[in-house]
């Protein structure tokens, strides 16, 4: 175990618990950046359900446990990283503690996954771009039981669809990431640029799925509701801000945000998904509803600034406003 790369995990919910679970299957020696009042629900280990297996499937939970539990960043500061993995929402990040974090790593490097458009900007702001990997997570990850869901044990679910992407201007380090998760068995690649696909895929979806929670988180009322072709329009806006702040053309797949496309998309996601999508989507991204609202107000203001107009945007959060203070 000598020579097998020591990883930090920055946050332990269903995102950091899935990474860490396969890190730790290819060899590497892991550890959670939790808070305090986390830590000893951690330190007695989790259940998973890769959703990509057999087991998953049948909803038979795999013990994950043996890594260390931190709490503080004084404890990580008296450790030496090799990579640092921010498993966090965009707005968690911008908090007083991440510069303390940056300070505490030595020369790791650090991999940053939230979605949010200038997120990676302000990582490589404030930690050396050079040291900075890129990745754009691709997976469903959440705290099973969903409602209505049944399992021997709590613990967190998860499907991988795909490759999981990094980039990066040190190729070594992108390799090393890529490295680290391939040998637990989650299949990763290194691309030009990953930070472009989350992005401009962030871009394409926060709207629909402002739409659907508009629409009481069902499928059935989205593709009636007019809300979907605000979104739509929303999505090209949001697009467009993308573009102009990257300084580059907007990709292929905005031709696929269409009001066909998208209902086409809500009636094949329950049938090809190994979960209820209704019920993960709602809890989910009401878990996380403030990043939702950051990143909508984040692609309007963008827009202001290099004179993208944003109308549909703003009547979307308008109204989503107004829906969640009515509640």
């Amino acid at each position: 175990m000598g020579d097998a790369p020591r990883i930090l995990l920055v946050g332990g919910g269903a995102v950091g618990q899935a990474y860490g679970f396969h890190l730790q299957r290819g060899g590497a020696r892991v550890a959670f950046l939790l808070k305090p009042r986390h830590a000893a629900a951690a330190r007695a280990g989790f259940a998973v359900y890769p959703l990509n297996t057999k087991a998953g499937k049948r909803r038979e939970p795999t013990r994950f446990s043996g890594f260390d539990v931190r709490t503080d960043v004084g404890e990580v500061a008296a450790e030496r990283w090799d990579q640092v993995w921010l498993c966090l929402s965009s707005t968690a990040l911008r908090a007083p503690w991440f510069d303390a974090l940056c300070g505490a790593i030595g020369d790791a490097t650090l991999v940053s996954l939230t979605p949010a458009l200038d997120d990676h900007r302000y990582v490589t702001a404030r930690y050396p771009a050079e040291r900075v990997v890129a990745g754009m997570i691709n997976m469903i990850s959440y705290q099973a039981p969903l409602p209505g869901e049944v399992v021997p044990e709590p613990g967190v679910a998860y499907y991988r669809p795909g490759r999981n992407p990094f980039s990066g201007p040190d190729a070594g380090r992108v390799a090393a990431v890529v490295a680290a998760l391939s040998a637990g068995g989650w299949k990763a690649r290194r691309v030009r640029d990953a930070a472009r696909a989350a992005s401009f895929g962030s871009a394409m979806m926060m709207p629909a799925l402002v739409a659907l929670e508009l629409s009481g988180w069902s499928l059935a009322a989205v593709r009636r509701s007019p809300a979907l072709r605000t979104a739509v329009a929303a999505s090209g806006e949001a697009m467009r801000v993308v573009a102009a702040y990257r300084g580059e053309s907007r990709p292929l797949s905005r031709l696929a945000m269409r009001p066909c496309v998208l209902r086409l998309v809500t009636r094949l996601a329950p049938r090809v998904l190994p979960l209820d999508v209704e019920t993960y989507l709602r809890v989910h991204f009401e878990k996380v509803g403030d990043q939702t609202a950051f990143m909508l107000e984040r692609y309007a203001t963008l827009g202001a600034e290099r004179g993208v107009p944003t109308p549909a945007l703003e009547a979307l959060r308008a109204r989503l406003a107004a829906a969640r203070q009515a509640k």
